[in-house]
């Protein structure tokens, strides 16, 4: 019986636009989250704090930029890439 409501809740999705898909996807996937782990709002809030950080840091001189470049060439030296 869960399956038949599953296969029919799949084909009712497969109707919906792409965004629609994405968000449904995403909410389907957080409700398999347990509650001691972070939800993906929590984990992009924690990132996006963790960014602002780098970024005020940066522009303070508290840390120094690499060029993508130069940070890409040291990581094929280091890892024969």
């Amino acid at each position: 019986m869960m399956m038949r409501k599953a296969q029919q809740v799949f084909k009712e999705a497969l109707e919906l636009p792409p965004e629609s898909k994405a968000d449904l996807v995403e909410a389907l996937l957080n409700s398999l989250i347990d509650d001691e782990q972070a939800s993906q709002k929590e984990f992009d809030e924690a990132w996006a704090n963790e960014l602002k950080d780098r970024f005020d840091a940066y522009r303070q001189g508290e840390i120094t930029a690499y060029p993508l470049e130069d940070v890409i060439s040291e990581l094929r030296q280091r890892h024969a890439i």
